[in-house]
């Protein structure tokens, strides 16, 4: 009768810890434990929360019943740390494995077994939003403010490539749940924070892939749909953006194009060919996690570097620094990882009659998600602080389902239920 009592209780830390997980996730801000290893405030939050479930867990006898769907995230964990062993710094290895951890395991698990409640799935899923809705208006503020460079108009993130990143994250969910809300008035409150994070895009390749996801979400709703919402983009796109204050197609072509002004290839290509280099001589290892960036500048040889100038921060190609720092089956484990997320969402999507419109919208935005997530990741490194909960939290979203928890306490986070 005790259990009972106090299962409440932790229940409701734990939904407290969710909560400020995702309102503290949205950032890179964070104190340099070590070289190159950042401590964010988010870090000991999942943490704490994590020990506090699984406590409330293993007293409850609930650890029994867990079947959530960890196989994915475990493997692609093992991989990396396996990286380890070829690693040159293994103490900063040693960290960026524990981060992949924390986000793919602990976060992961929290989350996935978490939401399979119901109302604790709507809870993070609507301060998600307005978390997004947020981080969107502070990043179209700084697009407003002309003593802001291009590159630093990035929000709670470092530059606008990885504010580009959480933009391929949000907007396509919130452009599938758009097409799916039942009564325009409803439908039309997306609209001003999906327009204002395209304004607010100024990575190249977040565009394009948001083109794309934009494209495929409309697609599925019917042909209709489709050629209005590429019609509405192309006016927009040729005639309103023209228009803009910070001249944004000139932006984005430079910010993704293969040539600089000089007529050079862009440093961003040259390193692409480095990244592919390292991927040859070490591909079932790589070079440790984490030692992507320390051993880059090995593998240029005869590739030309003109200037000396460095690559824009955030501009690798992230399946490249996977496949380096981790190699292959790491790179191939994290791919089925997404690939997994979207096949959750594309389930839930197809797979249920009679589901609620906006349960519907959701799934079919997650899968935009994913899209635009595995896009701009060729211009963009985007597992990175600040991204990487956000998209656990999206992968959460797709595959939480009821009974990955059957707890006998009445609990509404299964501490979890």
């Amino acid at each position: 009768m005790a259990m009972k009592q106090e299962a409440p209780r932790v229940s409701r830390w734990v939904a407290a810890g969710l909560l400020g997980i995702v309102i503290l996730a949205p950032t890179q801000y964070g104190v340099e434990v070590m070289k190159k290893v950042h401590l964010s405030p988010v870090d000991p939050l999942i943490g704490i929360t994590f020990l506090v479930w699984l406590a409330g867990m293993v007293r409850t006898g609930a650890w029994r019943a867990i079947r959530a769907p960890m196989a994915w995230p475990i493997l692609f964990v093992a991989l990396a740390a396996l990286s380890v062993v070829s690693s040159t710094n293994r103490l900063r290895s040693a960290s960026e494995v524990v981060q992949f951890a924390e986000y793919f395991m602990a976060a992961y698990l929290l989350f996935v077994t978490s939401l399979s409640d119901r109302a604790t799935f709507r809870m993070v899923l609507n301060v998600f939003l307005a978390v997004a809705g947020v981080v969107i208006l502070f990043g179209l503020g700084q697009y407003l403010w002309p003593a802001v460079a291009d590159f630093k108009v990035r929000a709670t993130f470092n530059n606008s490539h990885v504010f580009g990143g959480f933009l391929s994250l949000v907007l396509p969910l919130l452009f599938g749940m758009m097409l799916y809300t039942e009564g325009v008035w409803r439908r039309l409150a997306f609209l001003p924070v999906i327009l204002a994070g395209l304004v607010a895009t100024l990575s190249g390749g977040t565009f394009l892939a948001l083109t794309l996801a934009f494209g495929v979400l409309a697609m599925v709703r019917g042909w209709k749909c489709f050629a209005s919402v590429m019609a509405i983009f192309f006016l927009l796109v040729f005639l309103a953006m023209p228009l803009l204050p910070r001249h944004n197609l000139d932006v984005l072509k430079n910010s993704i194009s293969l040539f600089n002004e000089e007529g050079d290839l862009s440093r961003r290509y040259i390193e692409w060919q480095a990244a592919t280099e390292m991927v040859q001589e070490h591909p079932l290892l790589g070079v440790g996690a984490g030692g992507y960036q320390d051993k880059i500048g090995t593998f240029y040889g005869i590739l030309p570097v003109v200037g000396g100038t460095a690559a824009p921060a955030d501009s690798q190609n992230l399946y490249l620094v996977l496949a380096g720092s981790i190699g292959l089956p790491g790179l191939a484990a994290f791919l089925a990882l997404l690939g997994f997320g979207a096949a959750g969402a594309a389930k839930g999507f197809l797979g249920r009659d009679g589901l609620e419109a906006s349960r519907k919208g959701l799934y079919l935005g997650i899968i935009g998600s994913l899209l635009a997530f595995s896009v701009n990741s060729f211009w963009s490194p985007l597992l990175v602080r600040g991204v990487g909960i956000p998209l656990v939290i999206i992968l959460a979203l797709a595959t939480a389902r009821p009974g990955y928890i059957r707890s006998a306490t009445r609990s509404p986070t299964s501490v979890v239920e």
